[in-house]
């Protein structure tokens, strides 16, 4: 079987009596630079997460949050008041899923298909091998002080570094606390929903959920609204990103069956799909609720021969199993220098970010009315206004992919306006008239 063929191809994972069918992608990583035989490949499998990020979130976003909750009804866990709430976030995902104000909460987005980063990448994890470029590899100083700080194994200092470069909007104790009783208004409406019609119910409640966010969008200059509205948009995206890796932990289980001679693969998958979880079940982990192959510094990580190097030398340990199942992974200079790898390719994609942010030239309004109705907050730019309508709108490339501003024209009446997207899956630039009217209606 080629398995240079990135995919997508099916895997069902059979459990309590029932199938769940998951779309994935594979393809081969070669983390010896060509010199590694061919008994020590590493297949990588991965989702889609363009389709995750858009409409109803692809093929797999229904099939993770149905696994994760029969897993939690077979753990005695379908009464338990967090697994409910955690249920009630995930099914809301698809409301949510194009909300680039998020970004405000943690930085997520991910870059063009087309931003150069290292030679040989693609997508989504879809990557060859490559060397760094200049425009995009840090400071040296940068990358030396960062791989130090791992070094130091401390997960603190680790944390710290990460909120850096990620965290956005601080809140005070009192508009946390402000928040959380929004929020729960939110949530037990959510949950009532569920105790009292099921699954089937909560879903049908979700619709009210939509009209209440699509509500206070209108009112979004209102700066505690746009901050309640990010935040509980997070939360969303960290419950069904718990879905995810259940999901992925019972995936890579199956793969360990059907494809036993990978066994790199699958401790790269574990540690690639996996969330981690607060220690003592309160505030946020590390990586903030992410998975490191949904975030975008996994493309950073997967297209650089140094990064992919750390990446070998942990998961590649001649005592790897052991140290893993006894929970002594600090106590390993290769555990942490791929931290220090993790750290820098976190750096480098917030500076790829910044760049692409601040060559991202806006010409002219679509019209003063239009600059009006997108002038709330929660969407800080037209060009980010317009990539939201046309996500809305359900317009997208001929190849199905999601579409990125790239320029618009106003016509002389004000009317129409012309615009040109690329889209983020194959680059193809398309030409669209836009229904001034409909535009400015959609935002308020």
């Amino acid at each position: 079987m080629d398995y240079l063929v990135a995919g997508p191809y099916k895997i069902e994972v059979d459990t309590a009596g029932r199938c769940f069918e998951f779309q994935v992608h594979r393809r081969e990583l070669d983390l010896w630079g060509g010199l590694g035989a061919d008994e020590r490949s590493c297949r990588y499998h991965w989702m889609d997460g363009r389709q995750l990020r858009q409409g109803q979130g692809g093929p797999n976003f229904r099939t993770c949050v149905d696994f994760w909750w029969l897993q939690a009804e077979q753990n005695g866990d379908g009464g338990d008041p967090v697994a409910l709430q955690t249920l009630a976030l995930a099914e809301c995902f698809p409301l949510i899923n194009t909300a680039r104000s998020m970004q405000e909460v943690y930085r997520d987005a991910h870059l063009r298909a087309d931003t150069s980063i290292h030679s040989g990448s693609d997508v989504e994890g879809r990557t060859g091998r490559g060397q760094v470029e200049p425009n995009v590899a840090l400071a040296e100083d940068e990358d030396a002080r960062l791989r130090s700080v791992a070094r130091l194994r401390n997960t603190t200092l680790i944390q710290q570094e990460l909120e850096r470069l990620f965290w956005g909007t601080r809140l005070t104790g009192t508009e946390q606390q402000d928040l959380d009783e929004q929020a729960c208004q939110w949530l037990n409406g959510l949950v009532d929903a569920s105790k009292s019609g099921g699954r089937d119910d909560l879903i049908r409640y979700t619709t009210t959920i939509d009209q209440l966010i699509r509500k206070l969008r209108r009112r979004g200059d209102i700066g505690s609204l746009r901050t309640f509205l990010n935040a509980f948009s997070y939360e969303c995206k960290a419950a069904f990103y718990t879905c995810y890796a259940s999901s992925w932990s019972a995936i890579v289980h199956t793969l360990e069956r059907t494809e036993p001679e990978n066994q790199l693969g699958h401790r790269l998958m574990r540690l690639w799909h996996h969330q981690n979880r607060p220690e003592y079940g309160h505030g946020r982990d590390a990586f903030c609720g992410q998975v490191l192959a949904l975030h975008p510094l996994s493309r950073f990580m997967l297209t650089s021969s140094e990064h992919l190097e750390a990446i070998r030398k942990w998961i590649d340990h001649p005592s790897y199993d052991s140290i893993t199942a006894s929970g002594q992974v600090g106590q390993h200079d290769e555990y942490w220098n791929l931290c220090g790898s993790i750290l820098v390719a976190a750096a480098e994609y917030d500076q790829s970010r910044e760049r692409a942010e601040s060559s991202r030239e806006v010409h002219g309004n679509v019209r003063p009315d239009a600059d009006r109705a997108i002038s709330c907050n929660d969407e800080p730019t037209i060009a980010e206004a317009l990539e939201d309508y046309f996500a809305a709108r359900r317009i997208r490339c001929n190849c199905a992919g999601e579409l990125n501003h790239l320029s618009h024209v106003p016509s002389a009446d004000g009317e129409q306006s012309v615009v040109t997207m690329t889209c983020i899956a194959c680059g193809r630039h398309s030409t669209h008239t836009l229904d001034v009217r409909d535009f400015i209606q959609s935002r308020r």
